[in-house]
């Protein structure tokens, strides 16, 4: 870990709108990358998306 955030920068609209949420629930609003699914959604219940599919 490392406590320099300084360095990280974000672009405006990935923050405001996140392509996937974990926390408090597990929401993809974009397309998750193929891995990502297979490795993480596959194995987290779904409360839902916006527009999009797990995959």
């Amino acid at each position: 870990m490392t406590d320099d955030l300084d360095v990280v920068s974000l672009d405006r609209s990935l923050i405001m709108r996140p392509p996937l949420v974990l926390y408090p629930a597990v929401i993809a609003t974009g397309e998750v990358p193929a891995d990502v699914a297979a490795f993480l959604l596959a194995r987290l219940p779904a409360t839902g998306t916006m527009g999009a599919s797990r995959l």
